[in-house]
């Protein structure tokens, strides 16, 4: 029919810029071929599809955010880099046309330098991973079991424990300073959260490092 397909996944398919006589189209072949009922769910202003399935960001017509599957939204994501993530989405919502695509792609990468840069001067409490243990007995060692048992308290389903990453594993965010970090760790965990959104604005490659900026 004509249209261009950007993604589909199960149930879903992503169409760019389709005409309603084609999605009316689409409609009557779909049920009238296979039984099967198509409507439109979701009208985006601006998509963002990452090439990892069911994960995307989109800004509907009524500059809604709508968000599948990415990692910078998770509660054990550290909240510096959760805040990182959530300054890009609000880069991403001011575009408007494609002429705006550079600006958000200049922004986004300067922000990410910036945060490398100073990971030094971020507050500790905003670089602890914290995880919920989930039972009383654990196969084996997790990060959140050793955190437990470095600050003497017994691992328990529900207990909250709170770790900075180290050059020798991990230590309590009670028990840490800034020197404890690693940097390269951290650095890590800016790659992992911010590239579910650079692979798609091609400031990186797929599984490149975000230190090979193009």
């Amino acid at each position: 029919m004509g249209i261009q397909v950007l993604a589909g996944d199960t149930d879903s398919l992503f169409i760019l810029s389709p005409k309603k006589s084609q999605i009316e189209s689409i409609r009557k072949f779909a049920n009238e071929k296979y039984m099967v009922d198509m409507e439109v769910d979701k009208e985006y202003r601006t998509l963002v599809l990452s090439e990892r399935k069911k994960n995307y960001v989109g800004v509907l017509v009524d500059d809604r955010l709508d968000i599948k599957g990415m990692t910078g939204k998770k509660s054990n994501t550290p909240i510096f880099a959760r805040e990182l993530f959530a300054d890009a989405l609000e880069i991403i919502k001011k575009i408007k046309s494609p002429a705006d695509i550079s600006n958000a792609r200049e922004a986004i990468k300067l922000n990410i330098e910036k945060a490398k840069y100073n990971l030094k001067n971020i507050p500790l409490d905003k670089m602890a991973f914290r995880v919920t243990l989930n039972s009383e007995k654990y196969k084996v060692r997790t990060q959140g079991v050793k955190c437990a048992e470095m600050e003497g308290k017994t691992p328990r389903k529900g207990l909250v424990v709170s770790f900075i990453k180290t050059v020798g594993g991990i230590k309590p965010l009670s028990q840490s300073t800034h020197a404890d970090l690693d940097r390269k760790k951290y650095e890590n965990v800016i790659d992992t959260v911010m590239s579910q959104l650079l692979e798609p604005f091609q400031i990186i490659k797929k599984k490149e490092s975000l230190d090979l900026f193009t």
